[in-house]
């Protein structure tokens, strides 16, 4: 009736209003959902002519805001949504105190609260930088502080990063003490900043598109956003969405393009601030290791935007130096910086394709002249190995004598693995890479290859059980980190022939590979008497060997193995009973394995939005990083 009929209904507001809040106090949670939702309707009719009883209504809706029921919430949240067209002192004088009540409110909430309180959130910060209701408020109240971008960006961060502090103060009281933040919230104030700016919309992000972009990928490299590996994992999925959303769904071709170009310049920035002279290595480290997750942002980021620009791309090459700058992150001193570069630098091929070969000839030739440096080899030989994996996709190709060339790059570093122990496990790493990458390539250029990667194999495996022995009872715990990592490397390489060549696989074939498969096995079992001696830190390279054999025996026919599997029911079975090790992170594979009309009790209807990738993190049994 008050939404339909508005002012029309008198002054009957003020008693309707004052029974619906008297009433709140000793309702039920279905009733407290009702009052919510009726409050909410009377502001939507009556617009600012109740502004006497706006301050009652939202102080009734602040408590519902935090209700234990979440439908309550959600409720609440819509109610003040509503009085934010109406009520200016929400978005001035109550701004931070309400904020800081959204983080509350994503505090143990479910999907549902969290959107309804992002929207609550977003709309919040996005009024204080729309000008017509600046100067209605500023004609109400001549002491109200007009909200700067920058102070409207901080009051996110505070919840990203903290959970909601003070964003005007220095000190403030933190919602879970100083556990620090909890991950609904972080993914609560993920959703804000992208409701917040879709609701500003395409051109002022265009209009602020350095200033956003900066912010998004500080908040990544701030030590809070990191406190450990899976959180790290996590914000950068978060800060990740962020940028998808804004970036790839509410710019053109032109603004993409200078949304590229201002990254490269923020990541030419980053790279610039790291100092290599290893004699300041220690004094950079923490700085650089925080650092490494804007890049990882920023450098995926850009490979979408690249491939969604296609050929158009090609006119940033020359404009903004892409290359240059993606390329000197391949040195960088932490692995995922210089992996979302190669990825970076894969993508850039696949969108154009004359790259191809000279970022080939290029990464080769950087191999060979820097093959002292152990970040190097692994930067160029990852990036080198994502182009190959590229080339599939694109219309060209590569020269056929391009893949010999990479094998031999590939057999050099093998054979010189040994030479040098500050390299041997950067080089064995690499040198798999790249074997495994040219098996992308295809029959016609693996084919001629074959017989020198059939001797790789077998070497890289104890020929005999006695072999095997003396192996264990000499070497030291580096040196069985190399061999591990050797061995996956093998496998991972095999599996990928298997996949891309199965034109290749006769029965002579598969006979001489399940020799070194077969190999892998007997160390597999008898591999826990090396952890023990030589540490527990050969558990994930162990772990590696044992996930490459089973992807490589899952593209083998079974009968061909069948000898192995009573050892090989053993490792599965320790595998499933966490024998191995009891703080593995469990996961599940009951939502694939369910139909599809019961998998909804399971939050299978999550994997069908846009949210998914920011949601799981919150899912029981999602891997943690």
């Amino acid at each position: 009736m008050y939404e339909k009929l508005g002012r029309m209904m008198g002054r009957s507001y003020e008693e309707t209003v004052q029974i619906l809040i008297k009433s709140l106090r000793s309702a039920e949670s279905q009733m407290r959902i009702e009052i919510m939702v009726t409050l909410e309707k009377v502001c939507c009719g009556m617009g600012s002519a109740i502004f006497n009883m706006h301050k009652e209504i939202y102080k009734a809706a602040r408590h519902c805001l935090t209700d234990r029921v979440m439908a309550v919430r959600c409720a609440a949240s819509k109610c003040i949504l509503e009085m934010l067209n109406h009520a200016t002192f929400l978005h001035t004088t109550e701004l931070e105190s309400l904020a800081t009540l959204c983080f509350r409110a994503f505090d143990g909430s479910n999907y549902e609260v969290r959107c309804c309180v992002a929207k609550l959130l977003g709309a919040l910060i996005a009024t204080t930088q729309q000008q017509p209701k600046l100067n209605q408020a500023v004609a109400q109240n001549k002491a109200v502080k007009i909200l700067s971008l920058e102070e409207g960006l901080t009051v996110f961060m505070s919840g990203f990063l903290r959970g909601g502090v003070g964003f005007l103060k220095n000190t403030g009281e933190m919602i879970k003490g100083s556990s620090g933040l909890n991950r609904e919230v972080r993914v609560g104030v993920t959703h804000a900043y992208v409701v917040f700016i879709q609701l500003l919309g395409g051109q002022w992000l265009e209009r602020n598109l350095s200033t956003v972009l900066t912010h998004v990928l500080d908040l990544v490299a701030n030590p809070k956003a990191a406190s450990s590996h899976v959180d790290a994992v996590y914000s950068r999925k978060c800060i990740n969405f962020i940028l998808r959303s804004i970036l790839g769904r509410m710019l053109g071709e032109k603004a993409q393009s200078s949304a590229v170009k201002e990254m490269v310049l923020i990541v030419a920035r980053q790279m610039n601030s790291i100092d290599f002279n290893p004699e300041n290595a220690k004094d950079c480290n923490q700085e650089t290791l925080f650092g490494q997750h804007l890049l990882v942002c920023a450098l995926q980021e850009m490979a979408c935007l690249v491939l969604s620009l296609g050929t158009t791309a090609s006119n940033l090459l020359s404009t903004c130096n892409l290359i240059e700058a993606v390329m000197a992150v391949l040195i960088h001193p932490c692995q995922a910086a210089r992996l979302a570069a190669a990825w970076c630098l894969r993508c850039v091929c696949v969108a154009i394709p004359s790259q191809i070969t000279p970022l080939i000839d290029r990464c080769v030739d950087s191999i060979d002249n820097m093959r002292t440096s152990p970040e190097a080899i692994a930067g160029y030989s990852a990036a080198l190995a994502a182009v190959l994996g590229g080339v599939r996709l694109s219309p060209l190709g590569v020269p056929h004598t391009k893949g010999k060339i990479i094998f031999n790059t590939a057999e050099e570093l093998l054979r010189s693995a040994s030479q040098n122990s500050r390299l041997s496990l950067n080089r064995t790493q690499a040198g798999w890479l790249l074997i495994g990458a040219i098996m992308t390539l295809g029959v016609p250029v693996v084919r001629g290859l074959l017989p020198r990667m059939l001797l790789l194999w077998r070497n890289s495996f104890p020929r005999s059980n006695k072999e095997l022995e003396s192996e264990k009872a000499r070497g030291d715990a580096f040196t069985w980190q190399v061999t591990l990592e050797g061995r996956a490397g093998a496998l991972s390489a095999m599996h990928s022939f298997l996949q891309n060549c199965p034109e290749l696989i006769t029965d002579d074939i598969t006979r001489r590979l399940l020799t070194p498969i077969e190999s892998a096995l007997a160390m597999l079992i008898n591999i826990s008497s090396v952890l023990k001696t030589y540490g527990q830190h050969l558990k994930a390279p162990a772990a590696m060997v044992r996930l490459r054999l089973y992807e490589t025996l899952s593209l083998l026919p079974p009968q061909s193995f069948e000898g192995s599997y009573t050892h090989l029911l053993r490792l599965l079975v320790s595998e499933f009973t966490l024998s191995e090790n009891p703080a593995n992170t469990t996961t599940s594979q009951l939502r694939s394995a369910c139909h599809a009309d019961d998998s909804v009790i399971l939050g299978s209807w999550l994997q069908e939005t846009d949210h998914r990738t920011i949601e799981d993190q919150l899912q029981p049994n999602s891997a943690a990083g």
